[in-house]
């Protein structure tokens, strides 16, 4: 899979992507250890002009990594089982194990660096959605 095609949006099924979910969320606290939330905003920044806000999603390193997963879970789907049977050739439950199979080999070659623009992306997501909820959504 490519990684800049995968994108967080916190709309996701992430279920094929469980057993990587431990993982991540390791490499998560470490990512957060070696860089300050300043030099984590001046990377969010440099992506897009987008209003962050590091709530409680953000910090919640679990929050984090189940939007990854989904996502991952969700190009997974597009590249290795819409693109060759068809968005309604099988339901989720019978997808399942492949999805399983192909996210677990595929995440076990990824480098550091590719890890942490996963993470990247999971924290700007839920950065974005933090500052939706506290500053933004009329209630």
């Amino acid at each position: 899979m490519n990684l800049d095609s995968i994108k967080a949006n916190g709309i996701s099924w992430y279920e094929p992507a469980k057993s990587i979910i431990p993982h991540l969320t390791t490499q998560i606290g470490i990512f957060k250890m070696r860089h300050s939330d300043g030099d984590i905003l001046e990377k969010l920044t440099s992506l897009e002009n987008n209003a962050y806000h590091f709530g409680r999603r953000y910090n919640d390193n679990s929050d984090v990594a189940i939007r990854i997963a989904g996502a991952i879970v969700s190009q997974a789907q597009e590249e290795y089982v819409y693109s060759n049977m068809g968005r309604n050739s099988m339901s989720s439950e019978e997808t399942l194990p492949l999805l399983e199979g192909i996210i677990a080999a595929w995440f076990d070659t990824l480098s550091a660096s590719e890890i942490d623009t996963l993470i990247i992306d999971g924290l700007k997501c839920c950065a974005e959605t933090d500052h939706w909820y506290e500053f933004e959504k009329e209630w």
